[in-house]
């Protein structure tokens, strides 16, 4: 429907723009659907009243070809381009006679021009609209559509920007409108695709406290950090200010400090990176709302009076399919800190990195915590649509895969972060089984291996686009980092194997043995550069080196193992980076060091989550010593050893959309209980077990349709649908 209407754009003034079309209908309509975009973001007001609570809509994408000139490192990318429109059910909002739609346009990212560190990345000066509206009428259908006969006025948002914040003029609100015409354009190349992945919208409201009171201003805690927006309701003179700026840390007179948001950083006018609303009054009691960004913030800071502050929370609307509880102070930490961190960072269809300094979908924070994400949270729609974000930003001359998608530059490497297009895939189908979606991004993935094959050097990664980064495992904390070659081919032979496994499962069994071969030559390679015959290590067992090395069986010496168990026992801190640390707990876990993977998880110092617990951080840091950002998900992917090793819950080889699954918690000497939940494409799965005196007691609910059973020191016990009590002699401490 919407490919009948034309784009149209209005003028390249910094304040915002609304849309209006006007049309008649003789009678009050039975039904109408509209089909709408508008790039950057839009809101649609019927009639005067607004159409739906989504936020931030359409969601982020690749919309158009843009310049890469200014790109921290030459990049040609060339991926397909893509505008996602929203559908509305509108009938009740129309009437006989005159009606009027009002478009009111935001810059989004589509004239983000402020934050420039990776590049000037905006794709035009003016904002644009399409819409197609069909109404049906006892008389007929009638079909109202943007045509180039619409007029538009400037809003009283006179500076909106997505990094910073917005500037709003209540003096200009009432004020009459000067009506300008519209553009006939030729639009975005992208191609027009429905959005069904989750909108953004207000999911609480919270009321903050006074944290100190300054010479001029008061800053506020609103309690955790969070990514929202506030609603104020303010009544001063006309002209008088109120100015709010954000961030998540305070220095010592109370002030807030925006160092971990971005304010190290100068952005396109010359200004600081600095979260920051302004609001002018008109003499009346007025509400403010921000439209068209979203703050990410512990504290906020107000200059101004005669006003009255609440917060909402916004992020993708996501729905929580998990439970998790446990007497363990570390694991109830770990698991209720990434749900938050993880939320926060869940905006316009895009996992991203942090929700405030970058607001990237950087693919390899993206594709370590997918599998958590998926596992957790009723997230199968928002990662289809991010699994197309990246299958969309592949070169598809060269296979290159982007380190973020939507592609906004960014530095990554050319496993641990291309990787998502294979890492990604593989996650999905295993968590939901939709053998199309593997399908669609087979050849894609392909090509990636392709592409991944002409980056070596004596079968080893080594190298990514010409001039361009070449990272490993990122975040780690202070000292010498992990070669890039052996983190990259280890990623690749992982990689690898999935791919392998993806390739049979569509029946391709020749290709499946070339890539197992592929995976093979490259494994030993890594073992042939990388191991050391006089300890057993590779690396020199540091940083979760032989956690990458056991992750792709490079097991061939028992010293490997027992070499990564003894050094974490004595040294029991996450000196990793975010893939060595998810790698390090599995690989402990998996092979029998759940007393060691315990001990991390428990343990308070430096380079722990209960010292970021200490430091009353409510969600996960970039780096585990405190630089950077301090809402980051990417250190929580082994959240979901909690659900696959404590509560045991896994699927079989081969299996997906649990339809095939097992019970086997692998349980540490010092937990004496643990219970949680899933909800699986057949269902919920619920454990909960407790060691009493001699005795194990589970309580396990599975699936009808699914096949399931209990194992438990080389016992198994098969389960049947529905809720299951078992009770076990320990034939030895757990």
């Amino acid at each position: 429907m919407i490919e009948k209407a034309s784009w149209i754009a209005c003028g390249t003034e910094p304040a915002l723009p609304v849309i209006v079309k006007k049309f008649t209908l003789e009678k009050k309509p039975q039904s109408a659907t509209i089909e709408i975009t508008g790039l950057g973001f839009f809101q649609l007001y019927i009639n005067g009243k607004r159409v739906s609570d989504d936020l931030l809509v359409p969601c982020q994408s690749d919309y158009s070809p843009r310049d890469y000139s200014g790109l921290l490192y030459p990049l040609s990318p060339n991926p397909t381009y893509r505008v996602y429109y929203l559908s509305y059910e509108i009938g009740h909002l129309l009437s006989s006679g005159e009606n009027k739609f009002e478009i009111m346009l935001g810059n989004g990212w589509y004239r983000q021009t402020e934050r420039v560190v990776e590049g000037k990345m905006d794709y035009g000066d003016r904002l644009l609209a399409r819409f197609c509206a069909e109404i049906l009428t006892e008389n007929g259908k009638q079909t109202v559509m943007s045509d180039g006969t619409e007029s538009y006025y400037l809003s009283h948002i006179i500076y909106s920007q997505l990094f910073i914040g917005e500037i709003h003029d209540a003096r200009l609100a009432n004020k009459q409108h000067v009506m300008k015409s519209v553009e006939l354009v030729d639009g975005p190349q992208g191609e027009l695709t429905l959005q069904t992945c989750p909108t953004d919208k207000v999911i609480r409201t919270v009321m903050p406290d006074v944290a100190a009171v300054l010479d001029d201003r008061i800053v506020y805690d609103a309690k955790e950090v969070m990514s929202g927006i506030p609603v104020v309701h303010a009544s001063g003179p006309a002209g008088s200010v109120i100015k709010i700026q954000y961030g998540e840390l305070l220095n010592e007179d109370g002030s807030i400090n925006f160092e971990s948001t971005g304010s190290h950083h100068v952005c396109g006018s010359g200004r600081p990176q600095i979260q920051e609303d302004v609001f002018i009054c008109d003499g009346t009691t007025t509400v403010f709302v921000p439209r068209f960004v979203w703050h990410a913030f512990r504290f906020f800071s107000v200059e101004g009076k005669n006003c009255e502050i609440v917060i909402s929370e916004v992020h993708s609307n996501i729905e929580r399919l998990s439970t998790f509880h446990s007497p363990s102070e570390g694991l109830y930490y770990l698991y209720s800190t990434y749900m938050a961190t993880q939320l926060t960072n869940m905006h316009c269809g895009v996992p991203s990195d942090c929700p405030h300094r970058e607001r990237l979908g950087y693919t390899g924070d993206g594709q370590v915590t997918a599998e958590a994400a998926m596992l957790l949270l009723n997230s199968k729609s928002f990662y289809k649509k991010w699994l197309q974000d990246i299958l969309d930003c592949q070169d598809k001359k060269t296979g290159h895969v982007t380190h973020t998608a939507p592609f906004m530059g960014g530095g990554g490497g050319p496993a641990e972060w291309g990787g998502a297009i294979v890492e990604v895939t593989y996650r999905y189908w295993r968590q939901y089984g939709e053998l199309d979606v593997l399908q669609r991004a087979y050849p894609a993935m392909l090509k990636w291996r392709d592409y991944m094959l002409t980056r070596t050097d004596n079968d080893l990664i080594v190298r990514e686009e010409e001039k361009g980064w070449c990272l490993g495992d990122w975040a780690s904390m202070q000292g010498p980092e992990l070669p890039e070659p052996f983190v990259n081919s280890c990623a690749f032979v992982h990689q690898l194997t999935h791919l392998s496994g993806m390739a049979e499962v569509l029946g391709d069994a020749r290709e499946a043995k070339k890539i197992q071969a592929q995976a093979e030559r490259i494994r030993k390679a890594v073992h042939r550069t990388f191991y050391e015959r006089e300890t057993g290590n590779y690396c020199g067992g540091r940083k979760a080196a032989n956690a990458f090395a056991l992750d792709i069986l490079l097991n061939e010496d028992p010293r490997t193992l027992s070499n990564l168990a003894e050094y974490y026992d004595e040294h029991p801190v996450f000196d990793s980076g975010f893939f060595g640390t998810d790698k390090l707990i599995d690989v402990l876990f998996q092979n029998g060091y759940a007393d060691v993977a315990y001990k991390i998880l428990s343990n308070r110092e430096k380079g722990t989550f209960l010292y970021l617990k200490d430091q009353k951080a409510s969600t996960l840091w970039e780096y585990f010593d405190g630089r950077g950002s301090h809402c980051h998900p990417a250190f929580g992917a082994c959240v979901r050893s909690l659900f696959r090793h404590i509560l045991g819950i896994r699927q079989n080889p081969g299996s997906c959309g649990y339809q095939s699954v097992y019970i086997e918690p692998k349980i540490p000497k010092k937990l004496d209980s643990a219970s949680g939940s899933i909800v699986t494409p057949e269902g919920p799965i619920v454990v909960s077990w407790r060691i009493e005196p001699g005795k194990l007691i589970a309580h396990i609910k599975v699936p009808q349709s699914a096949h399931a059973e209990f194992r438990f020191q080389g016992t198994v016990t098969p389960l049947h649908g529905g809720d299951n009590r078992l009770e076990l002699a320990l034939l030895e401490e757990p």
